[in-house]
């Protein structure tokens, strides 16, 4: 079994924050403990080591890819602590295994739709309401876009990108960030319904933040996906960036 074990660590990220002046493909990893990590190769295709974290920086988790897809098991962690494993789909079987109550159990979930599952368990005398409870929640497990992977603030970068513009900004101005399934920013958008800007101020801010460093990808239930996060800057010190909403 690959399983990436970081036990209890608090995770400091030692990155390059490469910005407006080299092309996002040179973003190419990331440094975790002296191991490098979370790399696009210059296809900008997954590959190697991964860990996916939350806004605060914790571990949410681990797994491994070639050439864009996963390979091996994909493992949830709950305070750094392993608590759900998720193993690649054969057939129409996905075998798990859960950590509850310093047990762990082995089951699967057998697909019968793209939306619809059913749970098999191996016999287990101490199975009960909060074991099938925490196995439900992992069949939609899911880890949220985040700016450079929490290792940077979002309002830095916002900053840097308005600083570089010839125009002053004296009103909220709403970007829709739009992310690949690598976390490459592909798109900027400016949505009519919420922004006054003029076409000039739109092409001047669409340059500036095109090459913005990388996200973390969305992760769902045992892939990455593209996303769109709409990020609101309404002063030079307020910047915040929406929850992504992922499919049910």
């Amino acid at each position: 079994m690959n399983v990436i074990s970081f036990g209890k660590l608090p995770f400091l990220l030692v990155c390059s924050l490469l910005f407006l002046t080299l092309p996002a493909y040179t973003q190419s990893e990331i440094t975790i403990n002296k191991v490098k990590i979370n790399r696009l190769d210059k296809q900008k295709r997954k590959q190697g080591d991964w860990v996916f974290l939350d806004r605060e920086g914790n571990i949410r988790l681990s797994c491994r890819f070639e050439n864009n897809r996963i390979s091996g098991p994909v493992c949830w962690y709950e305070n750094t602590d392993t608590a759900f494993i998720r193993f690649p789909m054969e057939d129409d079987r996905e075998t798990f295994i859960v950590y509850e109550n310093n047990k762990k159990y082995t089951g699967d979930f057998i697909h019968t739709s793209d939306s619809t599952y059913q749970i098999e368990l191996d016999p287990d005398s101490t199975i009960n309401n909060s074991v099938i409870k925490k196995i439900k929640k992992y069949w939609n497990s899911n880890a949220a876009p985040v700016y450079y992977f929490a290792q940077k603030k979002l309002v830095d970068i916002v900053s840097m990108g308005f600083n570089s513009i010839k125009y002053n900004f004296n009103k909220p101005v709403y970007l829709l960030v739009c992310i690949n399934d690598a976390g490459v920013v592909t798109d900027i958008e400016f949505p009519k319904d919420i922004n006054r800007l003029t076409p000039e101020e739109e092409r001047e801010l669409y340059t500036a933040f095109i090459s913005m460093p990388r996200w973390q990808p969305a992760f769902y239930r045992n892939k990455t996906i593209a996303s769109k996060i709409l990020v609101a800057r309404n002063s030079s010190i307020s910047v915040s960036a929406s929850d992504f909403k992922f499919p049910l």
